[in-house]
């Protein structure tokens, strides 16, 4: 526990998934900009499993990632961030009934199933028994809505905190209800850089988090 007239200094190297870089980053880096004026963080993104891999072997000091799967043995400490849900994206004047018949009339564009969203995405249809062959399968968030938006088929993602694409007139957004992914911060447990990783954490926590995704959209 730092004391509260303890000034932190140094630099921290920073692993970010890029979709909390368009979403919830931006806010807290302005709040430690305030609040710890003295401390430098270096922003390097990519991949989950990516970043994961950097911070396992000490090129990054931490990494803001989605939640490691079951199977990704891993000896890093993980702290929990926040949550985002997954949903389904339609053309708006597609009607929806259920998840199956989406599946059944439109084509799929799928999120790049190389991540880890992508496979959860996946396992998630799977076990519904629902099986897909994708129309296409790009791997950014953005290119996906934007595909979608365009009437060329359907796609499950997951709204990203802080991030607006979603609200679009021309996309209908169906919540998944119980269907979420996780957003962590990973570092080593002996990790040197422990007190200048807290200072993230807690601009995470002190951060008013505003669920705009949530307000007025449907669900199945």
């Amino acid at each position: 526990m730092l004391a509260q007239d303890e000034v932190v200094t140094g630099h921290l190297a920073l692993g970010v998934v890029n979709s909390a870089l368009t979403g919830v980053l931006p806010p807290v880096l302005h709040r430690l900009k305030i609040e710890t004026a003295n401390l430098q963080v270096k922003i390097i993104a990519g991949n989950s499993a990516e970043l994961l891999a950097q911070v396992e072997n000490g090129i990054l000091d931490a990494a803001i990632v989605t939640q490691p799967p079951k199977h990704v043995i891993s000896s890093l400490c993980v702290n929990h961030l926040y949550s985002e849900p997954y949903a389904l994206l339609l053309p708006e004047p597609i009607p929806y009934d259920s998840l199956a018949a989406a599946f059944q009339s439109s084509p799929y564009i799928a999120f790049d199933r190389h991540t880890w969203a992508g496979r959860q995405i996946d396992d998630f249809l799977h076990q519904l028994g629902i099986e897909v062959r994708p129309e296409m399968e790009l791997n950014s968030l953005d290119a996906v809505t934007a595909v979608v938006r365009q009437g060329l088929g359907i796609t499950i993602v997951p709204l990203v905190r802080g991030n607006l694409r979603h609200l679009d007139p021309l996309l209908r957004v169906i919540l998944i209800p119980g269907f979420n992914r996780e957003v962590c911060l990973v570092q080593r447990r002996n990790n040197p850089q422990q007190k200048l990783t807290a200072q993230i954490l807690g601009a995470f926590a002190r951060l008013a988090q505003v669920n705009e995704y949530e307000q007025g959209l449907g669900s199945t």
